[in-house]
């Protein structure tokens, strides 16, 4: 079977490579006593409502477009993240029952952060990567694919 009819049917699994797994077990040593500190960075740079809440303060700002801008941002990195979740059947490494790739939490920070930061926005989405990976929450690629297709989300809405 073809390349594409695997990806439309959902049969597409992809391996985690041997550099992943010691990349990921040196992430989690490094991070022992970082962890509790590293999950609160994660919720207050990548969750929906914080997000959410930043976008009111634009609104505040700058008025409509900064609001409808992060919106559609919120909304599209959301959408797209699920749909290549579907499509990419790539197991955790606390579950392989459950779907990593791309780490939403990295799409979210990688969108929302240089629309606001600019290019500081490297250290928040590297902050929120190496929590993803230090909470066994995603491989290394998981969180590259994440930041990739956030930041792609937000060079589109640079430009919109």
């Amino acid at each position: 079977m073809n390349l594409y009819r695997r990806l439309v049917a959902g049969e597409l699994q992809l391996p985690v490579y041997a550099w992943e797994r010691a990349l990921q077990g040196w992430v989690r040593r490094a991070s022992a006593g970082l962890v509790e500190p590293l999950t609160v960075a994660n919720f207050l740079l990548a969750d929906e409502a914080v997000v959410l809440a930043l976008a009111s303060v634009l609104f505040w700002l700058y008025g409509v477009p900064a609001l409808a801008v992060a919106v559609a941002v919120l909304v599209s990195s959301t959408k797209v993240e699920e749909k290549l979740k579907a499509l990419f059947h790539r197991g955790r490494p606390r579950d392989e029952a459950e779907w990593g790739i791309p780490s939403g939490d990295c799409v979210l920070v990688a969108a929302w952060t240089p629309l606001v930061l600019g290019w500081w926005a490297v250290l928040p989405i590297a902050l929120v990567a190496w929590a993803r990976m230090a909470r066994d929450a995603h491989w290394p690629l998981d969180v590259v694919a994440g930041a990739a297709l956030g930041l792609a989300l937000s060079l589109g809405a640079l430009r919109w």
